[in-house]
């Protein structure tokens, strides 16, 4: 294929992905507060039921995120697990990169970058290379692929901790049948929505 155009079908991609982001980051915005607490706790309680299943939860832990905007909030998960003395911990970004650390309770943060609660550097880092990762998203499909927002902290950080285990959250809402993807882009094993869980 020419060069030519192979630079017209990655632009096109592009726009692609850029168009289904902003539609279904509008639709996920217009959610209001109610729904937001009744569907993130329906996909708490799916996630607590799962992950009280798993007898290596103690040792592997947890990697999870600090919701922003309208984004699936697992407060309710995060309870859980800090009361059950699992290991928790949360994103820390770091110029082009992010790092993971743990955290004792839901007081262990401050604003970070991008506006969003980050652990304080009291906490230290984690080393947890098989943890259980809750990984946010703008966009999924059922095959497991995932639209972050553009920086690609999240895909660089699994081509590199691959022994994650991964889990998509998403209200039902932002989940396509099929998504255009990148040979950068890594697959979720694992999605989560309010509707239960569902394996790739």
């Amino acid at each position: 294929m020419e060069l030519s155009k192979i630079w017209v079908k990655n632009l096109e991609k592009m726009e692609a992905k850029k168009q289904i982001r902003k539609e279904l980051l509008a639709k996920r915005n217009a959610l209001s507060k109610n729904d937001v607490t009744a569907l993130s706790e329906q996909i708490s309680i799916h996630l607590q039921q799962f992950l009280d299943t798993q007898s290596n939860l103690q040792i592997h832990g947890v990697y999870g995120y600090y919701p922003r905007s309208n984004e699936v909030s697992l407060m309710l998960l995060y309870t859980w697990l800090l009361e059950k003395k699992i290991p928790l911990a949360f994103p820390r970004v770091l110029g082009n990169t992010m790092e993971f650390y743990q955290v004792n309770s839901m007081e262990d943060f401050k604003e970070g970058a991008f506006h969003i609660f980050e652990p304080k550097e009291t906490c230290i880092r984690a080393d947890l290379e098989k943890a259980f990762c809750l990984v946010p998203g703008s966009v999924f499909d059922w095959n497991g692929n995932r639209y972050g927002y553009g920086k690609g902290y999240y895909d660089k950080y699994f081509s590199i901790h691959r022994e994650l285990k991964r889990i998509g959250i998403a209200y039902d809402l932002q989940i396509k049948e099929a998504i255009p993807t990148e040979k950068t882009d890594i697959q979720m094993q694992l999605l989560a929505t309010e509707n239960g869980l569902v394996f790739i």
